[in-house]
């Protein structure tokens, strides 16, 4: 016979309003203005991705979608643009989202740094397509690592209060 675990816990899931609360919170981080352009993280796409990974049920592609349109708004860039990488990035998240959940958080970071650079890369094509290539060399690059050093430092905030809260109503 196999016995539980005593040390396992249930994962209880995010509440829609902290998953939504989290997204307007990155993208009105995302809306500050910085000193650096080229260093702005991508901080709704990230909180996207923590939230594809760990709460499947809560963000999937029209999440995606709109995120994507909001950040084209507040980019001044050409509608529907970040809306496709975002989507592209999801789908791609959904799918290796078992294997990148094996993983500790800097190696999950490795990962997050590729799909960014995917997103970053859909961008830039689209861009160059469309005859607007003005921002395009190695430091356009630099976000994404920016990006994939947050990942665990956004692992921790979106993460420690829900547990926190678990803790509570497991009391």
């Amino acid at each position: 016979m196999i016995a539980p675990d005593p040390q396992a816990t249930l994962r209880i899931g995010a509440s829609g309003r902290y998953v939504f609360l989290t997204l307007v919170v990155a993208y009105g981080i995302y809306l500050l203005p910085w000193f650096q352009p080229f260093l702005r993280p991508n901080l709704p796409l990230i909180v996207l991705l923590h939230w594809c990974l760990y709460e499947l049920r809560r963000v999937g592609h029209t999440s995606a979608f709109a995120m994507g349109l909001l950040v084209d708004i507040a980019d001044g860039s050409l509608f529907g643009l970040n809306a496709l990488a975002y989507t592209v990035v999801l789908h791609l998240t959904q799918l290796f989202r078992v294997r990148i959940l094996k993983f500790n958080l800097w190696q999950q970071a490795l990962h997050v740094l590729a799909l960014l650079l995917i997103g970053q890369l859909i961008v830039m094509f689209l861009n160059v397509f469309q005859g607007n290539a003005a921002a395009v060399g190695p430091i356009y690059f630099l976000t994404s690592v920016v990006g994939a050093a947050l990942w665990p430092i956004v692992y921790f905030l979106l993460e420690v209060p829900r547990q926190r809260f678990q803790a509570e109503e497991m009391q």
